[in-house]
């Protein structure tokens, strides 16, 4: 490889990125999600950090800039706290929850649509239904949760309303 002197740019170093990263005091999350079902995968990317510097100035970064040492066990209910680092292991928390989660197969039917559609509901959650005919002989007529009708209409459905269909 041979790299010519005059074809090269010339910058000026800018040292600002590392000052704001390397001296900041406190770190502040909004996590891109703080809610997950029994088993379902961890992942601290997506959220924001806001890195306040020694100099009060803030910068906020997306959370895939900081540092995780131990993820939570997503197989264990109830609530967890996340520690994150930026690279001097300056730490932030949060809290995630773990919830129960819910198998359901929404079976629809009408002219010309047949489907089934696995899916999964969180406790707490609402099961929302949406029902849109998509062509001239595609009218949905029925939605069946695990087996039982429960809808010909949108509808957005509790989950309490399906539990018995739910075997919970």
């Amino acid at each position: 490889v041979r790299i010519e002197k005059d074809k090269l740019e010339s910058r000026p170093f800018d040292a600002s990125n590392i000052s704001n990263m390397l001296n900041v005091k406190k770190i502040e999350i909004k996590p891109a999600k703080t809610r997950y079902g029994v088993g379902d995968v961890f992942s601290h990317i997506g959220g924001k950090a806001t890195l306040i510097s020694l100099d009060g100035s803030k910068r906020v970064v997306d959370t895939s800039r900081l540092y995780i040492y131990e993820e939570p066990d997503t197989f264990v209910l109830g609530k967890h706290t996340v520690t994150l680092y930026n690279a001097n292991n300056i730490p932030a928390t949060y809290e995630i929850e773990v919830l129960p989660k819910y198998m359901v197969n929404l079976t629809v039917e009408g002219p010309g649509v047949v489907g089934e559609y696995p899916t999964s509901v969180l406790e707490g959650d609402d099961l929302k239904i949406k029902l849109t005919p998509n062509g001239f002989f595609n009218k949905v007529s029925s939605v069946y949760v695990n087996g039982k009708r429960v809808a010909t209409t949108n509808k957005t459905l509790k989950l309490t309303d399906i539990k018995e269909d739910l075997n919970i």
